[in-house]
């Protein structure tokens, strides 16, 4: 989806229904303002994948328990203004994937492409990822620790795309963008299952539909509340 949105806009589809709509005259207006649109978004793609890849192997092979499953008679006792909406009990392989987070990471690689290619304001990108880290800390999902390397992997890979780490300078891949995108995305799907292939077995009792009696009527209620 975003190579076919990359490939429209660099092609004067979108362009040309932006100047039809806001009345602007200038094709060439319009043409510069899509390519202000596809240039966050081919970085952020880009830098997305390549830091799932890192975080993909943090996950399988690290395996640490989710906060919710490990102390969930800890946290239960833990006063929330909404109680359901938490990771307590959770089943499946994703009980295992708790470091690095993937979703503080996905917030800081969001910010970053803002930074590196809209001119965002880093302080903007700091507060936007870090509500993204508090949010998955306050629903049990992950540790502090797990969000805060997710978003250092985000901004190490972000950094490293955008040659601010090995002296190319910014912004060296913004003439080639559509072909960047091309080859990372099926670079990325061989890499994400090649590294989810060496999962280890879920243990017996955190696999989906083996939970224990008790434990089971909880999630029973927890749900029928929620």
């Amino acid at each position: 989806g975003g190579a076919i949105t990359a490939w429209l806009l660099d092609n004067g589809a979108v362009p040309r229904l932006r100047a039809l709509v806001s009345g602007e005259r200038d094709l060439a207006l319009a043409a510069s303002s899509a390519r202000s649109l596809i240039q966050p978004l081919a970085f952020y793609l880009c830098s997305y994948m390549f830091t799932q890849v890192f975080v993909m192997v943090g996950k399988v092979f690290g395996r640490r328990m989710r906060p919710g499953v490990a102390l969930s008679r800890e946290l239960q006792k833990v006063p929330r203004a909404i109680p359901a909406l938490n990771y307590l009990d959770i089943k499946g392989s994703t009980v295992f994937e708790s470091f690095p987070s993937g979703d503080a990471a996905g917030a800081a690689v969001f910010s970053s492409a803002l930074v590196a290619t809209a001119s965002w304001s880093p302080y903007y990108a700091c507060v936007f990822a870090g509500l993204s880290a508090f949010g998955r800390v306050y629903l049990f999902a992950h540790h502090v620790f797990d969000v805060s390397v997710g978003m250092a992997i985000a901004v190490a890979c972000s950094k490293l795309l955008n040659g601010e780490l090995t002296g190319e300078g910014p912004g060296w891949w913004s003439d080639h963008h559509i072909g960047h995108i091309f080859f990372a995305v099926p670079a990325f799907m061989v890499a994400y299952f090649g590294i989810t292939n060496h999962r280890k077995p879920v243990p017996k009792e955190h696999q989906e539909g083996s939970a224990i009696a008790g434990e089971e009527s909880k999630a029973k209620v927890s749900k029928q509340k929620w």
